[in-house]
């Protein structure tokens, strides 16, 4: 998902808790042929809860379900939205 919407031009950051998925969305970025219209897109390893910045959209793909406290990570992916921003 981070890699299609890098593609259509947005600034993506991607994060998972799990080196090994990182490190195969890495490599997948390095046979990525489309150059025209990319965005940026910037891979982390880390936990949420420990993720800081502002973004204009916080989407949790396939990860939500996974969150020990469901109240504490949407509580605190709306605290990293800019204002306007969209929680998905």
């Amino acid at each position: 998902m981070s890699l299609e919407l890098a593609r259509a031009g947005h600034h993506v950051k991607a994060i998972d808790i799990a080196e090994s998925c990182i490190a195969i969305a890495k490599e997948t970025l390095l046979q990525n042929p489309f150059e025209g219209s990319f965005g940026s897109l910037e891979y982390t390893v880390e936990p949420f809860h420990q993720v800081t910045g502002t973004f204009d959209v916080v989407m949790f793909s396939v990860s939500l379900h996974h969150m020990t406290d469901l109240q504490g990570a949407v509580d605190h992916a709306s605290s990293l939205l800019s204002e306007g921003g969209h929680l998905l």
